[in-house]
């Protein structure tokens, strides 16, 4: 059995952890207002240039024109690519875990529809994970310390690259939404909305044609843009929830200590009492 001192320094131990725990949690909930502010910023974008791509493409599907290269379906069967975005940091829940987990079930699920499923990974964590269970084409470091549009257009010109010269069938987003949780998103090739045909259609200056080469790499662009600020910010709730969990299990633990504590003091204290009348009687 533990004594009166260890159980006092554990005691000091589990208090100061909680203090660290508590300390976190309130960091990444400020964290996580402003994380959700740019998030809610970008989504309505984000969603505008999807319905416009999405009633171009249908536009041109109707009018029985030659699609454009990213809207032409790639190959049957053909080889895709999953970006899994995850976090930096750890201390946050099965956050990560779960993605990375998600991520080798659609490759085993998908084993005999496509010939090759590669994996490129944004945030360390994810990518130390997800490279003990699969292999991992291309790692991305530091974009997540601050999201900018600049890198989601740079990932997102290259991926256009692969699929217009047939090196690449398809690509789908894994990451998680702020109020969603766990999403995989398909962005290449565009899957129009299902009420795309209802859309009005305008005239357009300059054409159609002009207009997808423009917009479609944007629309690529915003949609990883947005998925990082997601991974951000629903890193932060992971975090902050894990940490509330912390702290709470630490409280739990200093009362069941402070009461072991407390009961051994009290035997002790019994013990002496008993050998103190014990030393009195035989003086007698």
């Amino acid at each position: 059995m533990a004594s009166l001192r260890d159980t006092r320094k554990r005691i000091k131990t589990v208090k100061n952890t909680q203090k660290i725990t508590k300390a976190m949690k309130m960091v990444s909930a400020a964290k996580l207002r402003r994380a959700q502010d740019r998030v809610e910023a970008a989504r309505p974008y984000a969603e505008k240039v999807y319905e416009t791509v999405s009633a171009l493409a249908k536009r041109a599907e109707l009018m029985a024109e030659a699609p454009h290269p990213l809207l032409v379906p790639g190959l049957k069967g053909g080889a895709v690519e999953v970006v899994v975005l995850t976090s930096d940091r750890g201390l946050c829940g099965g956050f990560n875990s779960n993605t990375v987990r998600k991520a080798d079930a659609f490759a085993f699920d998908n084993k005999d529809k496509h010939s090759e499923i590669r994996f490129s990974t944004i945030g360390k964590k994810g990518n130390q994970l997800l490279k003990t269970k699969r292999e991992v084409a291309e790692y991305h470091p530091g974009l997540l310390n601050d999201p900018n549009f600049a890198d989601a257009q740079r990932l997102a010109d290259g991926y256009c690259a692969q699929y217009v010269e047939d090196k690449l069938d398809g690509l789908f987003l894994l990451f998680n939404t702020f109020k969603g949780g766990l999403t995989l998103k398909q962005i290449l090739p565009v899957v129009p909305l299902a009420d795309a045909e209802h859309l009005v259609d305008y005239k357009y200056e300059p054409s159609p044609s002009e207009l997808m080469d423009s917009l479609l790499p944007q629309h690529f662009a915003t949609e990883l843009y947005v998925a990082m600020l997601e991974t951000v910010a629903s890193e932060h709730l992971a975090r902050m929830m894990a940490m509330d969990n912390a702290t709470k299990n630490a409280g739990e633990m200093v009362d069941k200590l402070t009461l072991q504590y407390n009961r051994a003091r009290q035997a002790a204290i019994t013990t002496e009492l008993g050998e103190i009348i014990s030393g009195a009687e035989a003086i007698k």
